[in-house]
């Protein structure tokens, strides 16, 4: 026996037409081997996205500062990814951390605002137009903070399931 590779042995006695088949299918074989490791590679890479994505998702602490905060958001929306699904899950979990920042500024906004028409009005009270201005200002806080809030479901389902397949 003549040893093609240690997985494939091919008879002394064969002729040269099945030499060269044998050839074509040891050619095969080493492509599949090929090809497997380019499979392992590009899951290697999924994997290591994935596990980017989850880093960069938990990074933001609502304990944090907003400015901390505000600078984890910007690192995970600026994370690049190979995987569209990877980047929706991305995208989705931005807009639910930005949301919330902005509903927290929103809503700082408007608590000045009413401190310093308090401190203005002084015994006289508020306005009736700067009573509504403020009003204005905690309403649009309100939505924000609810905006942010309907996608935070589908951002955390993303990322459990990210954690699941990881």
């Amino acid at each position: 026996m003549r040893h093609l590779s240690p997985l494939l042995t091919l008879p002394a006695h064969c002729g040269g037409h099945l030499t060269r088949a044998w050839a074509r299918v040891k050619a095969i074989f080493l492509l599949a081997i090929l090809a497997s490791t380019a499979g392992c590679n590009a899951d290697r890479e999924r994997h290591e996205q994935v596990q980017a994505l989850l880093a960069a998702i938990e990074a933001v602490d609502h304990q944090a500062d907003a400015q901390t905060r505000a600078a984890r958001v910007q690192a995970l929306r600026e994370l690049r990814l190979q995987d569209p699904r990877l980047d929706r899950t991305r995208d989705i979990c931005v807009r639910v951390h930005e949301g919330l920042l902005t509903a927290e500024r929103e809503q700082m906004l408007a608590r000045d605002a009413l401190k310093a028409a308090a401190k203005e009005a002084g015994d006289d009270g508020l306005s009736p137009e700067r009573s509504a201005e403020i009003r204005a200002a905690i309403e649009r806080s309100e939505q924000a903070r609810a905006r942010a809030l309907s996608a935070l479901p589908d951002c955390e389902q993303r990322s459990r399931e990210l954690l699941l397949r990881k």
